[in-house]
């Protein structure tokens, strides 16, 4: 059996283009699974223990009022869990608001922030940031026409229940070009005001996080009610008022901005340490190469974080001699903390939490200089290390020191709360560290002190098969587990089989279950000194639906820009039909690499990578499940229509960047029919880059051409592009380097991962094409709805551009070759033109 095991979708790991659809499969952000063996719990210090504490699938944020917890879902949903009921563990939830029905939660869409007023006692306000469809219940991508990110205020009534209608939006932002990088986290600061992040909604060519005069990149702040402090950085003359439409006019800036010049700032904590002042840490998720946490507040108002030109403590996508920015016109802040995604396991830095006084944890865990943060392969304990400072050093170093706290998978977001225990669970602290991971179950946890030098267990177990017929058994087997300081023999086993029915000791049980259904098994492991871990799994029992994919047809491949129909049919073990709206549902997976991206969504997604076109695909997936609970899931892959595409410069051996990447000419690259490619010469002393004329390739005002993959005729054909620069005086030498190769294994983007075996034989080969066969069913339009999940979708393959593109049909291939060589050798023979 191959387990799947969560990790966060980033843009440096997104294939060369993506494809949008209508969908049913949401996530509240771009999540991809690694392939492999599961990556189960490593021991945390001595002391500490791992629980379970709600069932929430798909919690993105929590708060805490007293010991009551409030839980936001990326679907819509607020639940309350009240820590101190322990009439059922782990504890029960509640239902507080339901805003699916007004929400999209395709891509990183969704409801994503949460916070509650500092005075919640009087106020009963929450403040909540969710994607607002708009009016457009398919929840297009569209900057005029679409949804809208919006931050509001609700009420929440005495009985714990949100009354919708109580709400007050304090802001809107501007539409977006894409479904990625909302921020959206949100606290109040000891100064009383309201702090929100807000992403650059993908938007990096465009350079939102830079433009002040939209809310795309910024840290936010504004009062509870949502008027401006007057203490904001950006007032007076040249601002004005962003709140309702997201933007003013170009030359005016937003007074709601605080900070700006981010990527996307997903989870940010408030230094409790700090009372005189207001100051935080932001986690910054990273693009291609570096994860940041900065640090912001009052003394850091009207930073520019530097994105998208700075990366890290780098330029954009630099570690090499070439990370210095230089003098910038506008200084940059350099972040707190930062490191390479591509070293060893780390992903994204999506979540930071400060260790608040009084916790009753041990140094230096409850250190006021210390902090943890989870990248969504384990939860990072850091301390300062002044020692290990290098800022000149290639790469730049931190001055802190890691340690790997806890190794599960993939946490969310981290947030110190209080641990209420039961009378025969006591703890040495108060306060637990609470967070969720993007796997499995996606159930809320949290870490907690009970003292002494004892290592806690840490539970896994496999399930074996994970469906049978009535009657049939299950083997569930937890001989993984491990535990420090004692050996398994010494370790209880507890086994909950969600039928109604436990049982206690077996390290490797079976059982038998006697009706239909869907069912979640839970086991607790218990050392000798009473520390405990539990894990879970869902198994189903009973015979499975049969599901067809019947469009797009076997051997289907894509251009950037087509539009397929996905459809199917699904019928129980009696041959009854599933129910199109309720009982069949798509998921479409973007394949890069080792791993894929969820990706069912209707929009524009850019890419980062150049080098990603070499070994991503789409996987579409039909389940169905009957009435019972029981599932069967059917897949078919869509390969792309590969490019391949020759640069080169005249005089040849002169640099190109390509989509972000310094290559010496001559160079192959590979992308796909439609996509967009950026090229732009960078200053080459002796040289003065002429590109080529307005009838061949567009070139916007500071000379990055944007070039649209156009169809070949054969799937042997190579397009080329020349560019043509001018000789600016002779040179002493001619250009270092020799030239680049076509790479024959293109590079992943992202490194951290080992070579995938499969389906690299088909990527390397286009699959034959073949025709579309009819659908016997009558292929329906999307439209989502909160009732259930529709059979038939949409999608289309997109990419995103903010500069002009033309199609390069064979007469403008040949006339990006033969001007420039014209220009070029008139400017040899004859007479220099003049270099303006």
């Amino acid at each position: 059996r191959v387990s799947s095991v969560c990790s966060l979708c980033k843009e440096n790991a997104a294939i060369g283009s993506m494809v949008s659809m209508s969908g049913m499969i949401r996530n509240w952000a771009s999540i991809l699974l690694l392939l492999g063996a599961p990556i189960c719990n490593v021991a945390l210090p001595p002391g500490f223990e791992d629980e379970e504490v709600a069932q929430i699938t798909g919690a993105v944020d929590i708060e805490f009022v007293g010991n009551m917890m409030l839980a936001i879902t990326d679907k819509g949903q607020l639940w309350t869990v009240d820590l101190e009921d322990f009439s059922r563990f782990p504890h029960r939830k509640v239902e507080a608001l339901d805003l699916r029905d007004r929400i999209c939660e395709n891509g990183e869409r969704g409801l994503v922030g949460m916070t509650v007023h500092p005075n919640f006692v009087q106020t009963r306000w929450i403040y909540l940031f969710y994607t607002y469809n708009n009016g457009y219940p398919d929840c297009p991508i569209s900057i005029t026409n679409g949804p809208v990110n919006r931050c509001s205020r609700f009420v929440m009534n005495e009985d714990w229940t949100v009354d919708d209608d109580s709400e007050v939006v304090l802001f809107t932002q501007y539409g977006a070009e894409s479904q990625v990088h909302l921020g959206g986290h949100m606290a109040f600061g000891v100064d009383g005001y309201l702090y929100v992040t807000t992403g650059d909604s993908g938007n990096r060519h465009d350079q939102w996080s830079q433009a002040l005069w939209n809310l795309h990149g910024n840290i936010i702040r504004v009062t509870d009610t949502g008027d401006i402090p007057p203490s904001n950085p950006f007032t007076g003359e040249g601002t004005a008022r962003c709140n309702e439409a997201g933007h003013t006019d170009e030359d005016k800036i937003c007074q709601e901005i605080f900070a700006y010049g981010l990527r996307n700032p997903f989870r940010f904590t408030m230094d409790p340490h700090s009372t005189d002042k207001v100051r935080f840490l932001v986690s910054e998720v990273g693009g291609t190469v570096w994860e940041e946490i900065n640090e912001g507040g009052t003394d850091h108002a009207g930073a520019n974080y530097g994105w998208p030109f700075k990366e890290g403590p780098c330029r954009f996508k630099r570690v090499d001699e070439n990370c210095s920015m230089g003098d910038p016109e506008v200084p940059y802040k350099d972040p707190f903390y930062w490191y390479q995604h591509n070293l060893e396991e780390e992903g994204a830095a999506v979540g930071v939490a400060i260790p608040p006084p009084g916790t009753g944890w041990p140094a230096p865990y409850s250190d006021p200089d210390t902090f943890f943060f989870g990248d969504f392969v384990k939860i990072f304990h850091i301390t300062e290390a002044p020692e290990r400072a290098c800022n000149d050093c290639i790469p730049p170093r931190a001055g802190f020191r890691n340690e790997t706290f806890h190794r599960s998978p993939y946490p969310v977001f981290l947030h110190f709360g209080p641990y209420v225990s039961a009378s025969d669970s006591p703890a040495q602290s108060s306060i637990a560290l609470y967070y969720n991971f993007r796997c499995c179950n996606q159930h809320v946890k949290r870490i907690v002190y009970r003292g002494g030098d004892n290592f806690a267990p840490a539970a896994t177990f496999v399930a074996e098969p994970l469906n049978v017929l009535v009657g049939g058994s299950i083997t569930f087997d937890a001989s993984a587990t491990t535990d420090a300081d004692d050996s398994l023999l010494e370790l209880t086993f507890e086994w909950d089989f969600g039928d109604g029915t436990t049982q206690e000791g077996g390290m490797v049980v079976s059982h038998t279950y006697a009706e239909t259904g869907r069912y979640e098994v839970y086991l607790t492991v218990t050392d000798p000194d009473g520390a405990a871990a539990s894990a879970s799994e869902w198994i189903s029992v009973g015979a499975p639906p049969t599901v067809e994919i019947i469009s797009p047809a076997e051997g289907t491949t894509f251009a950037v820009g087509d539009i397929f129909t996905v459809s199917g049919t699904g019928m129980d073990h009696l041959g009854e039909p599933l129910d199109e709206a309720t009982q069949l549902s798509w998921e479409v997976r973007q394949h890069h690499a080792t791993h894929f991206h969820p990706f069912l969504t209707e929009g524009t997604i850019g890419s980062e990578d150049l080098f990603a076109a070499g070994n991503s695909y789409l996987e579409v997936l039909l389940t169905g499940t009957d009435s019972n609970g029981v599932s069967a899931t059917v897949s078919r892959n869509i390969m792309p229509k590969k490019v391949f595409i020759e640069f080169d410069t005249m005089p040849s051996g002169l640099l190109l960047n390509i989509d972000g990447e310094d290559l010496r000419t001559p160079i192959s690259v590979l992308s796909w029919e439609n996509h967009i490619l950026y090229v732009s010469a960078p200053e080459q002393e002796g040289y003065i880059f002429l590109g080529g004329t307005a009838d061949c390739i567009a070139v916007d005002e500071e000379g990055q051409l944007s070039i649209l993959i156009p169809p070949t005729q054969t799937e042997t054909e190579v397009l080329s592009y020349v560019f043509a620069f001018e000789a600016e005086a002779v040179p002493t030498a001619a250009p270092t380097g020799s030239p680049t190769s076509a790479p024959t294994n293109f590079p992943t983007g992202f490194p951290t991962e080992k070579p995938s075996a499969a389906p690299m034989e088909e990527l390397t080969s286009p699959p034959t094409k073949s025709p579309s066969t009819p659908s016997p069913v009558t292929p329906q339009t999307l439209r989502p709805t909160p009732e259930g999940l529709i059979n038939n979708a949409e999608f289309t393959p997109v990419d995103k551009s903010g500069s002009t593109a033309v199609v390069m049909p064979l007469v403008g291939r040949l006339c990006a070759i033969i001007i420039p060589m014209i220009l070029f050798l008139v400017h040899v023979f004859h007479k220099p033109l003049s270099k303006s």
